[in-house]
C-alpha cells in the first residue's frame, strides 16, 4: 500500500539570521568547502578543493601540496575527521588519506595500507580503495572505502581491512553507514537497515523496510545515517527523511517542508546532533532541527539557496553552525543569540501590541489611543490577572484614562472628568492603587469600584518645569520621578523629601523597581546613562554608561524580566543587564532588530513574560528566557608573530620557531629583535567582534592593559630581560575568561652588556 505523506507548508521564519560569510577575499584558499572540523585547541580546520586551511577566528593559515613534512598529498580534499587523540585525518578525492598532528603540523602522507588487504582470501585484485567516509567511536578509528560496488572497513588501530559483504550480487547496494556509541555498525541498503550483532562486525541483523515506504534508491553518493541515543536511527535519501525505531523494528517517513524558491536538486547530505541530542540537517538551503517530538524547527535560510548548493554542515562546541557551499565559501551562523521578532507599525506601538499580541479587538481600544502615532505617555503596571494601562492623548479628547486589561478585554476605571491632565505614573501596594498626573495630582484607590482620593502634591511649585515623568510604589513610599529635578519621596499624598540625581543637562525618563533588591531603583536618562539609586543610602550608587558596556547613553525605557535581568532600550540598540553579574549584553540590527533607535516609554512586559520594545518604525518582541548569558571562558589563540615588523612563521624553512606559535611556551630573542607583536584570537566563534582583549607583561606593565577589540599586542624596543606575557580575553558578554595564556619572553643583552663582557671589563682594570 502506498502511504500518502502530507508535506508541511513552507514559511516558518527561521530562528536565526545573524551570519558571516568567509570567502577567498576573507582568506579561504577556495570557495568549495568539503569539510569543517575543530581540534582540541579550538582551531577550525577547513577542507576545500584547493587545499587545507586553519582558522582562528581572525585569519586563515594555508596548507598545500609540496615536499615538506607539513605539506599534504593533494589539494582536493574530500572530508576531515579529528579523532579522540586529536589527530587530523585528511581524506582526499584521489583515494589517499593523510594524517596530521594539528599542533605541530607534521603530516604523514598517504597512510592508507592497501597491502594490508588479504587479497587471497578476498579473491580480488585490488589496487586502490576509494575512502568514502571516515567513522569513529570512542575506541576505534575506521575508514569506509569501496572499489566499484564493494565496501571495506579499515580499522586503523588494529590495523586490518574487513569486507562488509561478499559479492555485489549477494547483497544490496549499500547507501550509508554509521557507528553507534555501543560500537555497532549500522549500514543502510536498498532493503533497509542492518546492524552488527557485536563490535566485531562479522554478523548483521536485518530490519527489512516495507516496500510502500522505500524510496527510489537509484545511484547516489552515500546517504547520511544517524543513530540516536533513544533507540532511533535517522536516515535520508535525496529529498526524503526516514526514522527507524529499533525497539519495534518500524519505519516511518518524516515530512519535510519544501521551498519552491530553492534549488530543487538539493538533497539531505548530512546530520549532526546538537548539545541537547536533537538532529540538525540541511535541506534546500535551509537548516532545520528535528525536535524530540519529530516536529521540525527552521533555524536558518541561506541567502543564495536558489543558486548555491551546500556541501557541509558542522556545529562547534559553543553551538555555532558552519555551513559550507560549493563555491560561495563558508557561512558562520550565530545560534547563541536568537533573532528578535519584529513588526512594523500598523497604527502605533500601543494599539499594535494590544491587537497583535494581546488579542484586544480594535473596537475596544479608545479612539484617541488610535489617533496618536507615538506612545510616549504609555504607563503600565503588571497585575496577577493582566495589565493596567494608561496613555496620554495629545489633545485627542479625554486624556485622563486608565484601563484594566484582563483576558483580552479593556475595562475603564473611575476617574473624575473635570481635568484633562494625563496620567504619568501607576503603581500599587497591598492597600490599593496609586496614580499621578502631569499636573501633580495624586490619586489613591482603596476600592477600584469607587472614585479615588485626590491630593495636590505640595512643594511642586511649577509642574511645567518639573515635567513629572514616572512613578514607582513600594510598601512604604511612592517614588515620583521628575524629568528635571530628580526624585521625590511621597507618602499619603505628601512629599517627604527630594533628591537631585544627576546634572540637569540630562533629562530623566523612566523609573523602575529592581526586581531582585527592594532597596534599588533604576532610572534612565537621555545622555547620562543608566542610574542605580539606593533608597537606604538616598543617593546614586552607580551610573552605567557606554564605558561599562551599555549600548548607548540615551536610555529610552527599562523593562525587567522574570530572570533577574533588565532590558534597556537605547537610541542605539538594546542592552540586557544581568542584575547578578552587573554585566551587559548588547543587541542591534545584526541580531535581527528592525532598527537601532528606541522611543521613550515604548516598552512593556506582557502577561506571558514576553517583552515588547518599540522604536521609530516598529517594535521588537521576544521571550527573554531564550537570551541566555554567555558563560563560556574562551581560550586565547596565538596566531601570528612579528619581530621588527617581519612576520615569523613556523615551517620547514623557518629560522624563528620550532613549533607553531600557539604551542610555544618560551621565546628567546636577540637584543636587536626587541620590537615584537602578537596577533590574538579566541576559540569562541559566535561573534568574534565582541571579544575584548587585555595583556600584562610582568616587570613592564604593573596592571592589565586593555586593548578593547584590538587583537594586536605590540612592544617597541623592549629592554633586555626576562618577562612573562599574560593574555586574557572576554567572552561575548564582556566577562573576562578564567583562562590566561602565558608566554615566557627573553630578550638577551647586547654582547657589550653581557655577563662575560663585564667579566672582561673587570679583568682589564
Amino acid at each position: 500500500m502506498l502511504v500518502a505523506i502530507a508535506l508541511p507548508a513552507f514559511g516558518q521564519k527561521p530562528l536565526y539570521s545573524n551570519y558571516t560569510l568567509y570567502d577567498t577575499e576573507s582568506g579561504l584558499p577556495q570557495g568549495y568547502i568539503s569539510s569543517v572540523v575543530q581540534d582540541q585547541d579550538g582551531f577550525l580546520w577547513i577542507a576545500t578543493l584547493n587545499g587545507l586551511a586553519r582558522f582562528d577566528g581572525a585569519s586563515f593559515l594555508h596548507f598545500q601540496v609540496g615536499d615538506s613534512t607539513q605539506d599534504i598529498s593533494t589539494s582536493q580534499i574530500h572530508d576531515l575527521l579529528i579523532d579522540d587523540q586529536n589527530r587530523l585525518w585528511i581524506n582526499h578525492y584521489n583515494h589517499k588519506v593523510d594524517l596530521m598532528n594539528p599542533r605541530t603540523f607534521a603530516v604523514q602522507r598517504d597512510v592508507q595500507p592497501i597491502a594490508a588487504i588479504d587479497k587471497a582470501n578476498f579473491g580480488l585484485a585490488i589496487n586502490w580503495i576509494t575512502v568514502d567516509k571516515i567513522l569513529s567511536d570512542s575506541r576505534r578509528q575506521f575508514w569506509m572505502g569501496g572499489n566499484r560496488e564493494q565496501y571495506f572497513l579499515y580499522d586503523s588501530l588494529d590495523p586490518r581491512w574487513l569486507r562488509l559483504f561478499q559479492t555485489p550480487t549477494e547483497t544490496p547496494l549499500w547507501q550509508g553507514f554509521e557507528v553507534d556509541t555501543l560500537g555497532r555498525l549500522w549500514r543502510l541498503g536498498s532493503n533497509g537497515l542492518q546492524v552488527s550483532t557485536d563490535t566485531t562486525w562479522g554478523d548483521f541483523k536485518n530490519f527489512p523496510m516495507p516496500g510502500e515506504l522505500q524510496p527510489n534508491w537509484g545511484e547516489a553518493d552515500l546517504d547520511p545515517v544517524l543513530w540516536l541515543p533513544n533507540g532511533r536511527v535517522l536516515f535520508a535519501h535525496q529529498q526524503q527523511l526516514f526514522c527507524f525505531r529499533e525497539g519495534d523494528g518500524s519505519y516511518h517517513e518524516i515530512p519535510l517542508p519544501l521551498d519552491p524558491s530553492s534549488r530543487q536538486d538539493s538533497r539531505i547530505r548530512y546530520f549532526l546532533l546538537d548539545g541537547k541530542g536533537r538532529p540538525v540537517f540541511e535541506f534546500q538551503g535551509h537548516i532545520y532541527r528535528l525536535e524530540h517530538d519529530e516536529s521540525i524547527t527552521h533555524l536558518w535560510a541561506s541567502p543564495n539557496r536558489d543558486k548555491i548548493l551546500s556541501t557541509w554542515l558542522f556545529q562547534d562546541p559553543q553551538g555555532v553552525l558552519w555551513y559550507g557551499t560549493e563555491g560561495e565559501g563558508l557561512y558562520r551562523i550565530n545560534t547563541l543569540t536568537p533573532d528578535f521578532a519584529t513588526e512594523k507599525y500598523q497604527q502605533n506601538y500601543l494599539v499594535d501590541i494590544l491587537t497583535n499580541e494581546l488579542g484586544v479587538p480594535l473596537g475596544q481600544i479608545p479612539a484617541n489611543w488610535q489617533q496618536s502615532f507615538w506612545a510616549y505617555g504609555l504607563r503600565y503596571q503588571e497585575t496577577p490577572r493582566g495589565l493596567v494601562l494608561t496613555q496620554e492623548s495629545y489633545g485627542y479628547g479625554d486624556a485622563r484614562r486608565i484601563y484594566s486589561l484582563e483576558n483580552g478585554k479593556l475595562s475603564r476605571w473611575n476617574l473624575p472628568e473635570q481635568d484633562k491632565n494625563y496620567i504619568i505614573g501607576l503603581g500599587n501596594d497591598s492597600t490599593g492603587w496609586y496614580a499621578v498626573d502631569i499636573a501633580g495630582y495624586y490619586f489613591y484607590w482603596s476600592d477600584l469600584n469607587s472614585l479615588p482620593e485626590i491630593t495636590r502634591l505640595k512643594m511642586i511649585e511649577n509642574t511645567a518645569q518639573e515635567r513629572l515623568s514616572d512613578l514607582v510604589v513600594d510598601e512604604q513610599y511612592q517614588w515620583l520621578l521628575s524629568a528635571r529635578h530628580g526624585l521625590y519621596q511621597v507618602q499619603n499624598g505628601a512629599i517627604l523629601d527630594s533628591f537631585a540625581l544627576i546634572s540637569e543637562d540630562y533629562k530623566l525618563v523612566d523609573l523602575c523597581q529592581d526586581p531582585t533588591d527592594a532597596d534599588i531603583l533604576w532610572i534612565s536618562s537621555l545622555g547620562g546613562g543608566l542610574l542605580k539609586w539606593s533608597k537606604q543610602e538616598k543617593q546614586v550608587v552607580k551610573i552605567f554608561t557606554d564605558s561599562d558596556g551599555l549600548a548607548e547613553n540615551n536610555v529610552a525605557v527599562i523593562v525587567p524580566d522574570d530572570y533577574q535581568n533588565l532590558w534597556v532600550a537605547t537610541f542605539n540598540g538594546i542592552s540586557k543587564l544581568n542584575l547578578t553579574t552587573q554585566r551587559f549584553s548588547n543587541y542591534n540590527k545584526k541580531d535581527g532588530l528592525l532598527e537601532s533607535e528606541y522611543n521613550r516609554f515604548h516598552g512593556m512586559k506582557l502577561p506571558d513574560g514576553r517583552i515588547a520594545l518599540g522604536g521609530t518604525a516598529g517594535y521588537a518582541i521576544f521571550d527573554p528566557e531564550a537570551f541566555q548569558d554567555d558563560t563560556y571562558s574562551p581560550n586565547i589563540l596565538l596566531g601570528s608573530f612579528q619581530v621588527n615588523e617581519v612576520p615569523i612563521w613556523f615551517g620547514p624553512d623557518s629560522e624563528g620557531l620550532d613549533q607553531p606559535l600557539n604551542r610555544v611556551r618560551e621565546l628567546s630573542l636577540g637584543y636587536n629583535e626587541n620590537t615584537v607583536s602578537f596577533q590574538l584570537s579566541t576559540d569562541q566563534y559566535n561573534d568574534p567582534t565582541a571579544n575584548r582583549f587585555r595583556y600584562q607583561l610582568t616587570d613592564y606593565n604593573r596592571n592589565w592593559v586593555e586593548l578593547g577589540t584590538n587583537r594586536t599586542v605590540r612592544f617597541d624596543q623592549l629592554p633586555p630581560g626576562d618577562y612573562e606575557l599574560r593574555v586574557n580575553a572576554t567572552n561575548t558578554a564582556g566577562q573576562w575568561s578564567r583562562r590566561v595564556k602565558t608566554l615566557s619572553l627573553h630578550i638577551s643583552p647586547p654582547p657589550w652588556l653581557s655577563w662575560w663582557a663585564y667579566t672582561l671589563y673587570a679583568l682589564a682594570l
